[in-house]
């Protein structure tokens, strides 16, 4: 069957097939704090529907439970020494001598 034959088949064979085929399919971005997520979400926005998928972006508070069974999600880690550091640094300004001599360690 040729490619033109494919598609006289899903115009007769009306919207839900066609729905199907042509559909993106969503990619869920769950955002966990101090992962880099904010420059991710940042970048992405511009591509939320080019290409063969659909992105959604989802905030801090989304997690696995909130995204339908069977649906493909990306997340980002960090290593957690580096991320407990960060969030020191941040929290308690001044403590970077402290923070470095542990993360030397």
């Amino acid at each position: 069957m040729a490619v033109f034959d494919y598609i006289l088949l899903i115009k007769n064979k009306g919207k839900g097939l066609r729905r199907r085929i042509f559909e993106k399919k969503p990619v869920h971005i769950l955002h966990i704090g101090k992962t880099g997520g904010t420059a991710v979400k940042s970048v992405l926005k511009t591509h939320l529907n080019s290409g063969f998928y659909k992105i959604v972006l989802h905030r801090h508070d989304t997690n696995f439970r909130d995204i339908p069974r069977g649906e493909r999600t990306v997340f980002f880690l960090r290593d957690p020494l580096q991320r407990f550091v960060s969030s020191l640094q941040q929290a308690t300004p001044g403590t970077t001598e402290v923070l470095l001599t542990l993360e030397r360690r």
